[in-house]
């Protein structure tokens, strides 16, 4: 995982401390979709799992999104 990932994360973990869920489950969709590696994919996966922000994302062709951008998003 880069720098630059691992920050996105975390600024994902500050949203949703802050109650800002929606925009901490399109961070790390992001993160998700523009990811390097499998094991930041994984991450990000884990990390919504921990943040209990499983109803706000969906796998939408193959990449996770946020369940409002779903339809947006063209892998």
């Amino acid at each position: 995982m880069t720098k630059n990932e691992r920050r996105e994360l975390d600024i994902a973990r500050t949203l949703a401390a802050g109650n800002h869920l929606n925009m901490a489950a399109r961070t790390i969709a992001i993160v998700h979709r523009s990811a390097r590696s499998v094991k930041t994919q994984a991450a990000a996966i884990a990390l919504i799992g921990e943040l209990d922000l499983t109803n706000r994302v969906t796998m939408f062709n193959g990449c996770l999104a946020h369940v409002d951008d779903a339809p947006a998003v063209r892998s």
